[in-house]
Parts: C-alpha cells; sequence; structure tokens
C-alpha cells in the first residue's frame, strides 16, 4: 500500500543524531521507537502515486497532498485552538 504518511517524532533525542539517523530506521521496530503513524492516506492508483513522486521532486504541492494536510494538521491544530479558548 502505498500513500502520504504523517508521523509524530516520539524520541526527539534519536532524530538529533543526524549522522547516525539511519540507524534508528533499519527495522520496523527501531523506527517504531523513534516515530508513530498519526495519518495515512492511501493513492488512489498507480497514477496517483507517480503524480504525487512528481510534485515532490519539482517541489510543488499537489492536491492531493494539500487536502490531506489539511484534514490531518490544519483543521486538528483550528480544532484544538478552538477548545482551547473555549475554556
Amino acid at each position: 500500500m502505498t500513500g502520504y504518511g504523517l508521523f509524530k517524532v516520539v524520541d526527539k533525542a534519536k532524530v538529533k543524531e543526524v549522522d547516525s539517523i539511519m540507524d534508528h530506521f533499519l527495522t520496523a521496530e527501531s523506527a517504531q521507537s523513534v516515530v508513530k503513524l498519526k495519518a495515512f492516506s492511501k493513492f488512489a492508483d498507480t497514477a496517483a502515486a507517480l503524480n504525487a513522486a512528481a510534485a515532490i521532486c519539482e517541489g510543488t504541492l499537489d492536491e492531493n497532498l494539500k487536502n490531506f494536510l489539511q484534514e490531518s494538521v490544519v483543521a486538528k491544530v483550528r480544532t484544538a485552538q478552538h477548545h482551547s479558548s473555549s475554556t
């Protein structure tokens, strides 16, 4: 399955070690000690995956990634801000 993944860093000390960061991602188990998957958006098909890869290589934000980030990050931040301001 391919798609966009959004991860939260759970061990900031490990990602600060730039020279050895890859050591923490050699296995799924070691990666889980560094990051946790928070959201995932599956590509509709191979063409969508290729378009996404091309957009990233070109440094552009394709519509699917924009929507994923809007739903996964921006909307949740706004909701959290709304809840904290109303208490």
